[in-house]
């Protein structure tokens, strides 16, 4: 009778057990959880007080596509919940594979809780985590206290304390002290979203990318791992060998070494204080060659000294080492400076040789005198003008008097001589031409005044003329001098101006905001 009745109760409980396992399925899909043929548990038994149904030793579950391996597990019915232990394992038709050493699962909310070593992986990358919570429903994994995301092959490496996985659009989610790796690349961010199906990396905050050789920083944008390619928004910046680049936006390709910057674009040279501004740059590294357009401008220097040059266009080479050697300037170059000003149609800037030539109509005015000639030769300390050669119809005008006279001088070639950005010497060279209206001292029983007592005209094939506060202060003439005197009140007008004499004040910029045209300064509001 005892016998019978064990046997008795031994099939109900097996009964009762197959009955709660074909009415469950763990991720809610067709409500039926199956005992894997082959697969049953070692040992089983079940607690009708609290509906429990308990599994030990090779535990093994197939539903709706996965498949789940555990130590024990212990199942409830009413609750429709189960609690797996011990090497557990979930497979998902090949695709993903979740390891843990105890795992919950709610079959009404369709969501696992993952406790303990917890993996995660699949055919390309594998997340490793202490705790993950897995919906079933949506596909959707995350952990909120730290994870690492390593790809299979071992080249790339994630970590963060709060991470999202979606294995079906293979894609992970990173927030709060987000690290990314890559054989290339580093990246430290707030939040970071990874579509690893083409190496997609997404940022959506404070960003810093670090390379061998350059530092990048944004606050949104995306980047291609495997292209070393992207595109950076929001205070973009770009740090390579001691140059700064700065844009609203920032496009990238590391293979080519080609980088394009939209909106407020700043190129730094620290190594010369040297900066360059525009709407526009394309920067090939590669060729050490960059292009700047829309209201760009260069700027030599720092605070009240600089020298700003403004133009259409900015072109610039650097050298081996990434420092920018020269610039040139295309179309409508505006200069200036709070001691010297100018313009020209071009420019070119040398830095190696600390010179820059402006070609077509150049003008170059310092104090109150007012250069030109086809091409003029600015030699540079700094941002002061310690010489300038002037070719080709050369002149130098000064105002004097507020423009009721002017002292002139003219000649194929003229070399004007700087201290302080003002001119003390100029050399003229080939139908040399002087004419200037010195001053001489008159006292009176109070006051001591000057005033203008003539006229001088001087022509010679080489002049020397010494100045002083724009006024001549002594000639030297060689070979074939022509001179004449006129005095104040017998001028000869035929003789007053150099040939093609004209004076330029309305064209000269009056402040560093005076270098834009109206036409430039609304499409930069725009």
């Amino acid at each position: 009778m005892k016998q019978a009745s064990r046997a008795y109760y031994f099939w109900i409980n097996v009964l009762l057990i197959g009955a709660c396992f074909a009415s469950f399925n763990v991720f809610g899909q067709d409500k039926n959880i199956l005992l894997n043929k082959g697969g049953d548990s070692d040992r089983f038994s079940y607690n009708k007080k609290i509906g429990a149904n308990t599994l030990v030793g090779n535990v093994h579950f197939q539903y709706s596509g996965y498949d789940m391996y555990c130590d024990s597990a212990v199942y409830y019915k009413e609750r429709n919940y189960v609690k797996a232990y011990g090497n557990v394992h979930i497979n998902k038709k090949g695709k993903l594979n979740l390891f843990c050493d105890s795992l919950w699962y709610d079959g009404e909310a369709e969501k696992a809780w993952l406790w303990s070593k917890v993996r995660a992986r699949d055919q390309e990358y594998k997340l490793t985590t202490d705790s993950l919570i897995y919906n079933s429903k949506t596909d959707e994994a995350s952990y909120r206290r730290g994870g690492i995301v390593e790809s299979i092959d071992g080249k790339e490496r994630l970590t963060s304390k709060i991470g999202y996985f979606y294995p079906s659009s293979k894609r992970f989610n990173f927030k709060d002290s987000v690290r990314y790796r890559a054989e290339d690349v580093q990246m430290k961010t707030d939040t970071l979203l990874f579509a690893y199906a083409n190496k997609k990396v997404e940022f959506f905050g404070p960003t810093d990318i670090f390379t061998d050789s350059t530092y990048i920083y944004c606050e949104a944008g995306y980047y291609f791992s495997d292209k070393q390619a992207g595109r950076l928004r929001k205070f973009a910046k770009i740090e390579k060998d001691g140059r700064f680049v700065y844009a609203d936006t920032l496009e990238l390709d590391g293979k080519k070494d080609l980088a394009i910057g939209r909106g407020n674009v700043c190129v730094e040279d620290s190594t010369d204080k040297l900066y360059l501004l525009g709407e526009y740059l394309y920067q090939n590294d590669s060729t050490k060659r960059m292009f700047l357009t829309r209201n760009a401008v260069a700027i030599k220097g720092q605070k009240e000294d600089s020298l700003f040059i403004h133009a259409d266009t900015l072109f610039s080479l650097a050298d081996s080492a990434n420092n920018i050697k020269s610039i040139r300037a295309n179309y409508g170059v505006r200069i200036f400076h709070p001691d010297i000003q100018g313009k020209s149609d071009s420019l070119i800037y040398n830095k190696a040789e600390g010179y820059m030539r402006m070609l077509t109509e150049p003008i170059l005015w310092a104090n109150k005198g007012e250069l030109k000639g086809d091409t003029i030769d600015v030699f540079l300390s700094d941002s002061s003008i310690e010489k300038a050669h002037l070719y080709y119809g050369a002149s130098a005008i000064f105002e004097v008097d507020s423009g009721k006279y002017y002292n002139q001088m003219a000649g194929k070639e003229l070399f004007a001589y700087f201290d302080s950005n003002e001119m003390y010497l100029a050399e003229i060279i080939g139908n040399a031409q002087t004419i200037y209206f010195p001053e001489q001292e008159k006292k009176t029983d109070s006051t001591v005044v000057f005033e203008r007592t003539g006229m001088n005209r001087l022509y010679a094939a080489k002049l020397k003329v010494y100045l002083d506060s724009n006024e001549v202060t002594g000639v030297t003439y060689f070979e074939q001098p022509d001179g004449k005197i006129y005095p104040i009140n017998r001028l000869n007008k035929e003789e007053q101006f150099i040939p093609n004499f004209k004076f330029n004040p309305a064209l000269r910029p009056k402040s560093q905001y005076d270098l834009f045209t109206e036409e430039e300064i609304e499409i930069a509001e725009d």
